[in-house]
Parts: C-alpha cells; structure tokens; sequence
C-alpha cells in the first residue's frame, strides 16, 4: 500500500481489547509472543529483509488506532511506514550468567514493555545471538493485531520471504487478504445477531449467579493479570487413551479432556454447574484462513455435572454444549455477556472465571540452512482466574495451569493440577464408574 493512511472501523473484538487497553495500559494481559532458535548460519539481513515484507503485506502490522472521533478507528498507514519494525538486535553471548535465563529475562522485558497503539505499531520482532551461529528470534504483538492462528500463519510466510530472500529471488506469496475486508463482512452480519442474542440469552439464564465458589474471596481483594503456573505432561498412552474413548463416543479429545476438568471444578466447588470459556477461531470464511489480524472469539460452555454421573454420560452434555455454542459462535464475547444478564461482581470476569483451550502444536517454521525449534515462553499474565491450557497430539501433550496470583497460593495450583491429571487418567480408563467414586469432595482450591 501506498499514498495516504486509511481509516476503518475496529472490528468488535478489537472494539474490547481498545478499551481494555486504555483502562489498563501497559497490564501486559493482551501481549503475544513466539519465540524461534535458530541454529546455523543466519542471514540477518535476509532475516530483515522479510520482517519488512510482513509488514508491506498485513495492513493489520502498521496500524494505530484513533479515539479522537465518536467511535475508535483504525489508521492503517503507507508500506513505507514498515520501516519502523526493525529487527532489534541484542548481543547475549558475554552473559556471565546462564544462557538461558539470559534469553528468558530478555523475553520477559520485550513483554513489559507496554504497547502505545496510539502511536506505534503493534508488532516488535527481536534477535539474540547467542553464540556466533545461535539466535534466538523473538516476535511480540499486541493482541488486537494477532491471534495464535495469525501467529503460524506469519511465521510460514516469514521462512517462505526468507528462503526465497537468500536465494535472490522475490518471495512467491499470495495477496494477503486486508483484516479491512473482514470487519466489513462482519458488519454484513450484523442482522443475524439478534438470533444469536436470543440463543446465548435462553442458554445462560441463570448463569453466572453468585453461589458456591471455586474460591472464597478476600474482602478487599484488587485484581492482577499476574499469573502463577503448573506444568504438566500427558503420556502418549494416556493421550491415544483419550482419543479412543472420544472416537468411541463420537466427540473430540477436547470435549473430553473439558469434561473431567469440569467434573474436578463443580466437585470440589461444590456448585451443580460451571461456565466455562473456551476460544472460537472466529474464521468463518475460507479466505479468512490465510489473514493476519485478531479474529479469535471467545464461547462459553455451560456445563452440568453431579458426583452421580459417569464420564460418559458427562460426555454426551458436553458434546451437545460444544456442538450448540459452536452454531452461534459468531456474536462477540461480550455481547454473549450482556445478553446472559449475569450479574456483575467487583473485580471479577462476568459469567465465566475459567478458560479452558487445547489445541495442536504450532508447527515451527523451517528455514533453510538453520535448525529451527520453539524456545518456550512460560505464561506470566492470564485474563480470567483459572485457565487450563493443554497443546494435545496423539504423541503425548503438554499443558500448564495457571492462577490468578493474588487467589491462590503456589501449592494449591499444583494440587489441582496434579488432582486434574490424577482424574483424567483414572477416569479415561473408567469412564462407565460415577466421578463420586473416583474424586473425594474436597476442596483443592482454596483462596489466599
């Protein structure tokens, strides 16, 4: 693009992270980021060369957003503008200290520092050289440019540009589709919104209505996104484990592992039913599959469960929950929200306090002459009170749980997390016995 900047209009979710953004700067709950090793021989200036051509492409990687009008806009400006992502280099090979902790600390300090969408792009890339032919590239983002399917996308186009860069030629990529075109067609739905409204206003009534707890509250508590975590692994036996029982009870491995998490939930909370929110891709269209912007929706599941049911029958709810929400997937969370009328609390997530989301592994992108791998980032901000993450493959599965800090205290994460795995295995290989006999009702989530 060149010539003048252009304006739009935000797209809904883009509309509450703004706002979100502006009564919290800075908070670091909206920030996303990859981190790739690179081992070999790297041509930064090819590494460079194709950062700039990402950000040429995705009009979504040079916008600023305006608030000096009746409703917030997007300024999307020139390619020229692309100039100001720079690849910002740091030397971390003199550390007298570990590598690692080196290149972890330069992680969480790129996390810290806080986004002025006003003003500046959304998009900051990194590289550490770690020794002469070791690096690590680091992509940060604001989460109102970007999603975790964005994320694969622009690191697949990003090993394409660069192949092709070091090759001397110019990168074979398609027109990338403008994130313009997708609120547009998003505002072209807006007369199926009131059939929506009406299904998650029917689903939720009652929802979200004070009752028993995961936890008890202190009086004068003041919320953080600063999260603790446990990790944990899944053996591939327990995973192939779970996806059999799925196969056989016609449902995904995601329905089953949110199932047992929502059976320990309503146990030892001692409630009858827990909503629970769970991502949605938000690409409804096939051209949407290849854009870089913030899509993902947020869905939630509302589950009923009592000590007397067996995993199975649990399943069959769970699966219908799944299966319905997904057909009305498309009204913005917290338009879900206002229609649920849930009552709302001081200091807390309207309607649902816990996220669950399993997904595959994203795929590392391969560069040629390098060997690629994830360098890991461990969670430090979460945007709910309990979320349980799992990156699932029939190989086995990695998860973390994570807590909202000034809620609970470190050991009863772990305890939960352990009492989560403790179940899922036992239960996957008995699914037909009652949760009564496999969990005893008492709390493992206890407030600070």
């Amino acid at each position: 693009m060149t010539g003048p900047e252009r304006r739009a209009p935000l797209s809904a979710g883009q509309s509450r992270l703004f706002f979100s953004e502006l009564l919290r700067p800075g908070s670091g709950g909206y920030v996303i980021q990859r981190a790739v090793r690179l081992i070999g021989d790297l041509d930064v200036a090819a590494l460079q060369a194709a950062v700039q051509l990402l950000v040429g492409r995705h009009e979504i990687l040079r916008t600023t957003y305006s608030d000096d009008g009746p409703h917030p806009e997007q300024v999307v400006h020139p390619a020229s503008r692309g100039s100001e992502v720079a690849l910002e280099h740091t030397d971390l090979r003199d550390r007298a200290d570990d590598g690692a902790e080196a290149v972890h600390r330069w992680i969480a300090a790129a996390r810290g520092r806080s986004f002025e969408l006003r003003a500046e792009p959304p998009l900051r890339t990194g590289l550490a050289r770690l020794g002469a032919d070791d690096h690590v590239l680091l992509i940060t983002v604001h989460h109102i440019a970007m999603d975790g399917w964005s994320m694969s996308v622009l690191l697949g186009e990003l090993a394409t540009a660069y192949a092709a860069l070091i090759r001397g030629e110019e990168p074979a990529l398609p027109p990338a589709p403008a994130y313009r075109d997708y609120v547009q067609a998003e505002q072209a739905r807006a007369g199926e919104i009131a059939e929506h409204e009406r299904f998650w206003r029917t689903r939720l009534a009652g929802a979200g209505v004070p009752g028993p707890g995961l936890i008890e509250y202190p009086a004068e508590w003041r919320r953080t996104d600063e999260a603790l975590s446990a990790a944990f692994t899944l053996p591939g036996e327990l995973t192939a484990r779970i996806a059999e029982l799925s196969r056989r009870q016609r449902c995904t491995a995601f329905m089953t592992v949110l199932s047992v998490w929502a059976g320990l939930l309503t146990t030892n909370s001692g409630a009858a039913e827990i909503t629970v929110a769970t991502a949605s891709s938000g690409r409804l269209r096939p051209e949407d599959h290849g854009l870089v912007g913030f899509l993902v929706n947020v869905v939630p599941i509302r589950i009923g469960c009592t000590s007397e049911m067996s995993l199975t029958r649990l399943l069959a709810t769970v699966r219908d929950a799944c299966l319905t929400a997904s057909e009305h997937n498309e009204l913005p969370y917290e338009r879900i929200v206002a229609a649920s009328r849930a009552p709302r609390l001081p200091n807390r997530p309207t309607l649902a306090q816990v996220v669950f989301d399993l997904h595959p592994g994203a795929p590392v992108p391969a560069l040629p002459g390098l060997r690629a791998s994830e360098w890991p980032i461990a969670a430090r901000s979460l945007r709910f009170e309990l979320e349980l993450h799992v990156t699932y493959d029939r190989g086995g599965a990695d998860g973390v749980l994570l807590a909202a800090a000034d809620l609970f205290e470190p050991d009863t994460v772990e305890r939960h997390r352990d009492a989560f795995v403790d179940l899922l295995d036992r239960w996957t290989a008995e699914p037909e016995r009652a949760l009564a006999d496999l969990i005893p009702v008492r709390p493992v989530l206890e407030g600070t």
